[in-house]
């Protein structure tokens, strides 16, 4: 099977466009404002799918500095929603994660979509199914990705700037988007922290960073959920120090050492000192 990225144009502004991913088995799933869609307005790319960036749109992502005003994103995935049978809401969650995850700029915009969608699509199909479809692929996508073994440790890092070509980071920080949204729980979320920093897993920058990605998009709510406990325990595991004493075991390196030093910024501004 092969991916299929449509080129949605954008206002008279020329900012950069969106790709949207389509499934080319699935022909409900393309919108009709699409379908409609001068050839000049609208470009299909078709790659193989892989576990990654499509080959064509790596350095593309790279570029990407925003969606579309956010309207404009959540009407192409309406029409798309709209189109579908309850039965192929997952295929739907599919294409947002994809789209979610491309890179850094997509998180919020791909959630809040998702998250309007799910309050117009209660009451008529599905009730709440696309909702727990999306969190559930998303958060089993997370697990994968990071688990002791997974798909993280072999990443190719091209690009001086991880935040825009680390997969791992991107499905980080959509997950902790999706929990702003209020589609992933705090226990859930709490899982996914315990997978990035329990001690059982090797301090890695990438692991970090995707920590701090995940914190910064999940927002205050990440501390007040449950009182700032959980936080608290994250911040204790990332402060182990050295055998010597002299460092801190996650920040080896000036770069861990940038992360670390935002991150616990980051949750004293949200009122928790560790």
């Amino acid at each position: 099977m092969a991916q299929v990225w449509a080129r949605v144009p954008n206002s008279p502004t020329q900012k950069p466009a969106a790709f949207f991913l389509l499934n080319p088995e699935a022909p409900a799933f393309v919108p009709r404002t699409l379908a409609a869609a001068a050839p000049a307005r609208m470009v299909i790319i078709i790659n193989p799918i892989f576990d990654g960036y499509p080959p064509a749109m790596q350095h593309l992502a790279h570029k990407i500095a925003h969606l579309p005003a956010d309207d404009q994103v959540y009407l192409a995935w309406l029409d798309v929603a709209r189109a579908a049978h309850p039965s192929e809401y997952n295929t739907l969650a599919s294409q947002m994660i994809s789209i979610g995850v491309l890179c850094a700029h997509h998180t919020q915009s791909i959630s809040k979509a998702a998250g309007r969608l799910v309050s117009d699509l209660m009451g008529s199909r599905g009730e709440d199914l696309f909702g727990i479809q999306l969190r559930d692929e998303a958060v089993n996508l997370f697990m994968a990705h990071w688990n002791k073994n997974g798909p993280w440790q072999t990443e190719d890092n091209v690009h001086s700037n991880e935040y825009l070509t680390s997969r791992g980071v991107n499905i980080a920080a959509f997950l902790g988007s999706l929990f702003s949204y209020d589609f992933v729980s705090g226990p859930t979320l709490q899982q996914c922290l315990y997978e990035l920093a329990s001690d059982s897993r090797t301090p890695h920058p990438r692991r970090l960073m995707a920590l701090d990605a995940l914190v910064t998009q999940a927002g205050k709510a990440f501390v007040t959920w449950d009182g700032g406990e959980s936080s608290f325990r994250m911040g204790q595991r990332l402060m182990k120090r050295t055998e010597d004493g002299r460092g801190l075991v996650w920040a080896m390196d000036e770069r861990s050492g940038y992360v670390i030093n935002h991150l616990f910024m980051t949750l004293n501004e949200w009122g928790v000192t560790v």
